[in-house]
Parts: structure tokens; C-alpha cells; sequence
């Protein structure tokens, strides 16, 4: 209900900052907080050692800091990308225009009152799901270690 009066009073329907802000405000926290999470697990003896080799702070973000958070950053893409790709309700809610319908709500077209072709509907969630397994297949590598970080000590 909330989002509902959010959205109608600043007149955001059929607009898709009406998705976005309500994804980014729910995404981005969740973000921040596992990031510093996995960022203060980073010992600081490996800080240490990049500064007595001669690293600046710079030198440290640059060389040390953004190659450990590879696996962290591959978590994050796939998760926030899962999150937005997957949300349902909120355009089907708020983007009642045909033309700005997200391709989440595509299958709803192939159904009606009486009856649903069912073929096209499944190809249609074939055609949804291909992005999130491509990404995930591009990512795996990274996104395996980034969850098995603190298995292992």
C-alpha cells in the first residue's frame, strides 16, 4: 500500500522509475551490507604488505582491494540481476501500458479467461530464463569462489 500511494502521488504510472526506485531501494542496501562484509574479512596484513612494498592508498584499491573483490562483485551482478529480471508484481502493478511491460509479464498475454496456450507460454519463460543463465554461466567462476569464501580459513 505504501508503494501503491508513493507511486500515484508523484504520478509515476506508466513510467518506469515507478519499478526502479522501489528494485534499487531494496537491492542496494542488501548490496552495501554483504560488500562490507566480504571487504572487512580482507586481513590487514595483506594492506600491510602492499604498503611496505610501496602501494598508496590508490595503489592498495587498485592492486589489491578490486582483484579480492572479484568474487564478491560476480555474487553481486548475478544476485542483482536475479532481483530486477525476476520482479513480477511491480510492472504488471504499475506499468499497466502495454508497450513499457517488461518481458516478466510477456506469458500473461498468451493467457485469458478461457484457456492459455500453453506452448507459447513456455517459450516465452524459456526466452526469460536464457539471460539469467547466461549470466550465470559467464560469472561462475567467480560467483563459485565469492560463496565459498569464508568455507575455508
Amino acid at each position: 500500500m505504501p508503494l501503491f500511494i508513493f507511486v500515484s502521488t508523484f504520478e509515476l504510472f506508466n513510467n518506469y522509475l515507478a519499478v526502479i526506485i522501489p528494485l534499487a531501494t531494496t537491492i542496494i542496501p542488501f548490496t552495501l551490507l554483504l560488500t562490507r562484509n566480504y571487504l572487512i574479512a580482507i586481513p590487514d596484513e595483506v594492506l600491510e604488505a602492499a604498503r611496505i612494498d610501496g602501494c598508496n592508498s590508490f595503489g592498495v584499491l587498485i592492486r589489491v582491494f578490486l582483484p579480492l573483490a572479484k568474487p564478491i562483485t560476480a555474487v553481486l551482478i548475478v544476485w542483482a540481476f536475479l532481483q530486477s529480471w525476476n520482479e513480477f508484481f511491480l510492472p504488471l502493478l504499475f506499468l499497466p501500458d502495454p508497450n513499457l511491460g517488461t518481458v516478466t509479464t510477456i506469458p500473461l498475454y498468451f493467457t485469458s479467461t478461457y484457456g492459455s496456450d500453453q506452448p507459447k507460454i513456455f517459450a516465452a519463460l524459456v526466452l526469460i530464463s536464457l539471460p539469467i543463465v547466461v549470466a550465470y554461466l559467464a560469472l561462475q567462476k567467480f560467483f563459485e569462489k565469492g560463496l565459498s569464501a569464508g568455507a575455508i580459513k
